[in-house]
């Protein structure tokens, strides 16, 4: 006959178990508490990467899918008037010519080539051919 301690023990680890496993909620009410979530971070103001960023690791760990959490989030971005937004600077035009290491190859050739020119017509006439 088993002892009595090990049965404790097991309805112990059982309890404690069932203790730390999170509330069961159904596919829509997950749905319904991340866009609230969303909905609170947008209240804080536009919604910078970091924060997306968390929100999409959050909607991860609860079992939604990054495309399902990605078009939440565009559905409360809506609902609250702050479309996702994207400033995309242009580069200043100065910025290219200044780094060399940008430019394409077809430019670094013709310079290349322009160069050579110049210092061999230099050359030619400073010997006085």
């Amino acid at each position: 006959m088993p002892e009595p301690s090990v049965h404790l023990d097991d309805a112990r680890s059982k309890a404690q178990s069932q203790a730390r496993t999170p509330a069961r909620f159904t596919k829509l009410e997950l749905r319904q508490i991340f866009k609230r979530m969303v909905a609170d971070e947008l209240a804080k103001g536009p919604l910078p990467y970091g924060r997306r960023r968390k929100l999409m690791r959050y909607a991860a760990q609860t079992g939604l899918g990054p495309f399902e959490a990605s078009m939440l989030i565009a559905q409360a971005q809506r609902e609250t008037g702050q479309p996702d937004s994207l400033n995309v600077q242009q580069p200043d035009p100065l910025t290219t010519l200044v780094h060399p290491e940008r430019w394409p190859i077809w430019f670094k050739l013709t310079a290349a080539l322009i160069i050579a020119l110049l210092v061999d017509l230099v050359v030619i006439r400073a010997i006085g051919w």
